[in-house]
Parts: C-alpha cells; structure tokens; sequence
C-alpha cells in the first residue's frame, strides 16, 4: 500500500509536534509544508520526492500533490484551509477548535457535504488519553448508576506565548473547547442549555478575561458544573482539568490524568504508563487514517465535532446576554 502523502499547513509550535507525531507512524510520507518554519530535524520523517516548504497556505494548497491535509493555522482561517483542501479532494485533518463563527461552520458543513467521500475530522485529541478511554468505559458500563452532576475544574498560571495575552477570553478561545468535548465524549449525551459568566482576577497578566463559570444542562438533565481559570496561582490542575461524576451508586472521580472509583484507584483499572505529549496526536491520525482507509466515519468527524462547536457558540451567546442560552440543533 502506497504511504498516505501529508501536507501539513501552518509551521507554528503544533505544526512542529504534528511532525514529531508523524515520524513514529509508519505509512506516512511528507508532502509539504507551509507558513512559519520547520523545526523538526529532516531526516525524522520520509518525505515525498516533490516535498516543498511552501511560504503560505493557499500557495500549498494549489501546488502541492498530497492525499491529506492537517490545518493548524489560526483559527480564523481554518474554515478557508478546509473548504479550498476539500475542492483539491484532500481529506483534512483540523486542530480545534474547528472553526470561531457560525459562518464559518456552515461553511465547512457545506463544502463537505457536496464531497461526501471525503474525510475531514477534527483533532479533539484529549479524548485519546488513557484515563478519557477508561472514565467513558465506567461511566458507559452503568457502574455508577445514573449520573446526574458532573463539576470539572481547572487551573493553569497563565501561558502567554503565541499571542494568547492579548486574547479577550483566552480559556474560553484557546483552552476549554477540550473540556466541553470531553463532557459530550465522557457522558455520551448533547448538551442543552449554558449559562456563563466570566472573570478576571487583579493579578492576571492577561489583557481578557481568563476565568469561566458555566452551567451546562444535558439532554437527559445532568448539570455540568464547569469552574476554571488560566490565571491561577497555588496547585494546579492537568491541562485535562479535574472531573468528579456523581451517580446513583458512587462516584468517578479523575485527577493528574488517574481515575478512582469511590476513591480507590484500584477500582478503575488505571493505565499505569504516562503518556508523552504526542501519543494523543498519533492516536487521532491512526483514527483519522483508518477513516480514510476504510471509508468509514470517523469518531471525531465534522458532523459530530458540530456540537462541540455549538455548545462553545452557546457559552459565547450565554456571556453576551447574561443569560441562559440554548445549544443550537
């Protein structure tokens, strides 16, 4: 079988670990790569005869002779990689979040349900940890019973790299799109309705607003309890956050990446093994490769991504209004 030919846009910090990522995946040749600098030696990773760096992604996108794509390019020109990609027939590979206007998603809905054939799927990666795959796994089995009230919680100092002190909500825009994907993957439900609000502590070097608190309803009536802040200080949670599942016959609980049940970690099987920081990656292009393989849809196809997006649009709404906000269908 002929190597999958990748063209990666977007040469930035997550360009450079895609192509970490891609090194250790055997069946993956390097097509192309555009904008910014590649920092990854040369010799990691088998490249195409025509390889090119091109200077911008549009550029890449006319010129390159790839099968897939993988956009990490600044979210405001996500939707343009995407529908452009799908036109050339390349299936597309998307950092989250997919896209940050309405526009812009029905766009990509659009352009890609003219191209059925045509994976694009979007790299929700925290899903791939280990203890996201065996939280799902007790909470699916009906080990806890009905669960009725999840509270997450996270905090992080500030991470001001990349522009992000200058971002007017930079957990809402760059962070918690990773914890609202997980309460839909973990639960297995849709949310309904937000409410939000947020806050700025005096000490916070951020510009924006780096602190949430959200309310979320799911379709079956669990309330989500979403508590966090990029500028905290003290003890700080994972970039996962903190989850505590209350059912009708005890609680999950997930901390530092380690699932208990009822408080014994025994109890949950726990993988043992941490992972690095790209083992995630190199779960989701296997899952995203296997979609283009067999012609299957992926677990983190666009169409399914939509909610996730949607519920942040929601948060986003709930914080304008300063009221309850609903989830669009």
């Amino acid at each position: 079988m002929s190597p999958i030919r990748v063209l990666v846009l977007g040469m930035g910090r997550w360009g450079n670990r895609w192509l970490e990522a891609l090194a250790d995946i055997p069946g993956v040749a390097l097509a192309g790569t555009a904008g910014g600098r590649v920092r990854v030696a040369a010799d990691k990773l088998p490249k195409t005869n025509s390889y090119c760096h091109y200077r911008s992604f549009s550029e890449a996108l006319d010129r390159c002779l790839a099968d897939a794509v993988i956009v990490t390019l600044p979210v405001r020109l996500h939707a343009e990689a995407i529908t452009r990609a799908i036109e050339a027939g390349m299936h597309v590979l998307v950092e989250k979040p997919l896209v940050g206007t309405r526009q812009d998603l029905a766009a990509v809905l659009s352009a890609r349900s003219g191209r059925p054939d045509i994976q694009v799927v979007v790299s929700q990666n925290y899903r791939y940890r280990p203890w996201a795959r065996r939280a799902r796994q007790q909470i699916t089995s009906g080990i806890l019973g009905e669960v009725r009230h999840i509270s997450i919680r996270f905090s992080k100092a500030e991470f001001l790299e990349g522009g992000r002190d200058q971002l007017q909500a930079p957990l809402l825009e760059d962070m918690c799109i990773h914890h609202l994907d997980l309460v839909r993957y973990l639960t297995g439900r849709e949310a309904v309705e937000v409410f939000a609000i947020q806050h700025r502590a005096p000490w916070s070097r951020y510009s924006g607003m780096p602190g949430l608190e959200a309310l979320i309803t799911l379709d079956d009536g669990t309330v989500v309890n979403y508590s966090g802040t990029w500028a905290g200080r003290g003890p700080e949670t994972s970039w996962d956050g903190e989850f505590v599942f209350h059912g009708e016959h005890g609680v999950l609980e997930v901390a530092e990446d380690k699932v208990a049940l009822n408080g014994d970690p025994t109890a949950a099987l726990i993988p043992q093994r941490i992972p690095n920081e790209t083992d995630d990656l190199r779960a989701v292009f296997q899952s995203f490769q296997q979609a283009v393989d067999g012609h299957k849809v992926a677990e983190t196809d666009v169409v399914d991504n939509r909610w996730t997006v949607e519920l942040l649009f929601a948060v986003e709404e709930s914080l304008k209004s300063r009221r309850p906000a609903p989830v669009r269908a």
